[in-house]
């Protein structure tokens, strides 16, 4: 089972979540308060590490967003075995996360996802595929994603490349509507 596609920024790996502590709400405050402002302009630059086993980042890549897509990078779908999972729910939203279910090869399964830390700056995300009859056991990922300053020059929005490389044109079938 492999959980591969991110809606709608493709050749972003999966995602999946640890824990901070919590902080008082005085604290939180302050802390919000300290943080810098998101860049001038249309187009962020991110970094998204799939975090391995070891907690290290097994593969990254770096994706030229607006805010829209930002804000997609909590809503992420699923590849089951390469083929598409078709919703069959409608997302149910919960703090910071959201879960639905959808179906792929004749099976169903649930997807969930979980957030910590800033989303606008620097925050982990969790995401879960459990089918929905247990045999096949759950896939979990987690994925770090971390706003790095405005998009270099000549890249567009939806732009997208590893670390070192050129950055590959999303296909416009692919932009967000």
């Amino acid at each position: 089972m492999s959980l591969i596609r991110t809606a709608p920024i493709a050749g972003l790996a999966a995602l999946l979540l640890l824990s901070l502590a919590a902080c008082d709400g005085g604290q939180n405050a302050q802390a919000k308060a300290d943080q810098p402002a998101p860049p001038p302009g249309p187009s962020q630059l991110w970094q998204v590490d799939l975090i391995g086993a070891n907690g290290k980042p097994d593969a990254s890549t770096l994706a030229c967003v607006d805010d829209d897509l930002r804000k997609q990078f909590l809503m992420t779908r699923a590849r089951i075995n390469g083929k598409g999972c078709i919703d069959i729910t409608t997302p149910v939203e919960r703090s910071r996360g959201w879960a639905l279910r959808c179906q792929s090869q004749g099976r169903w399964f649930t997807i969930s996802s979980s957030a910590t830390g800033d989303e606008t700056h620097d925050f982990r995300l969790d995401v879960a595929v459990s089918p929905v009859f247990p045999e096949l056991g759950t896939v979990r990922q987690v994925r770090r994603f971390r706003r790095l300053g405005a998009c270099p020059p000549g890249w567009r929005i939806g732009d997208q490349a590893k670390p070192g490389e050129r950055p590959v044109r999303r296909p416009a079938s692919q932009k967000a509507g």
